[in-house]
């Protein structure tokens, strides 16, 4: 694969303030514009990437999937992206299926983000456990002094 062409704007070395992301000139006089000797390329036609290597993420091309459905149809020596709207529930569906079939996700923070949200509800939910189990023993244990000293009343 050809390496990428970094195209800066022009005077992007005299005014900090407009940073390097490229811009066109479009000035009259530009000598950037009318493609002097000496200054920065714009970019072109000719400047493109080779045909066999167009379109590909990290090397893979890749299908945009939203549900475990989607993920049958994808033939090998593609990745899978997640889509945007999907949960973090079903992105570990989509994980596991994709892990089955041998298939590569190119967006795994997603996936990365839904299981530490997963061991933080099953930490929450162990911890609630404790607390519920913890009243109930004290709930018992003030029906029990309630039934004494109710039977304590009754047998004055």
């Amino acid at each position: 694969m050809t390496r990428r062409r970094k195209f800066l704007r022009q005077n992007w070395f005299k005014y900090p303030r407009l940073g390097t992301k490229w811009r066109r000139p479009r000035g009259k006089q530009s000598k950037q514009r009318k493609s002097v000797k000496g200054n920065d390329n714009i970019p072109s036609i000719g400047f493109s990437k080779d045909r066999r290597f167009r379109y590909l993420i990290r090397g893979y091309r890749t299908v945009l999937v939203n549900s475990v459905r989607d993920i049958g149809n994808v033939s090998q020596g593609f990745a899978v992206i997640i889509g945007t709207g999907v949960g973090k529930k079903k992105a570990l569906e989509l994980e596991g299926k994709a892990n089955e079939c041998g298939l590569k996700i190119l967006n795994s923070r997603k996936i990365d983000s839904a299981k530490k949200l997963s061991k933080k509800i099953d930490e929450q939910r162990k911890i609630r456990a404790v607390v519920e189990k913890k009243l109930e023993t004290k709930t018992e244990q003030v029906e029990k002094k309630a039934d004494s000293v109710g039977e304590n009343k009754k047998s004055e």
